[in-house]
């Protein structure tokens, strides 16, 4: 899947969206809870992946989600870009 075709909950990566391909560190760390989320969590990726800052990292922190399609809005982060890290972990309330 390519960058240009990957949608979350109808979420298009802007026009001309491209991965960061510097090695330089990220100057800031974006941290996102995740449980079974939907509308929210389309308005963070709008925001994250629209920045005019381009060294950032995103942590999504799966936190047990257990709703299908919310994990499946999901996968496509997991490859589409190398700023972008999940992290699952179990419930924890």
């Amino acid at each position: 899947m390519s960058l240009s075709q990957f949608s979350i909950f109808n979420f298009q990566f802007p026009y001309g969206y491209r991965p960061v391909t510097t090695h330089a560190p990220p100057a800031v760390s974006i941290i996102t809870p995740y449980y079974n989320t939907g509308a929210v969590f389309l308005e963070t990726a709008h925001s994250v992946l629209r920045q005019s800052l381009q060294q950032w990292e995103w942590l999504i922190v799966n936190d047990g989600s257990n709703d299908p399609a919310a994990l499946r809005a999901l996968l496509p982060l997991r490859s589409a870009d190398a700023r972008i890290r999940l992290i699952d972990q179990p419930n924890r309330g």
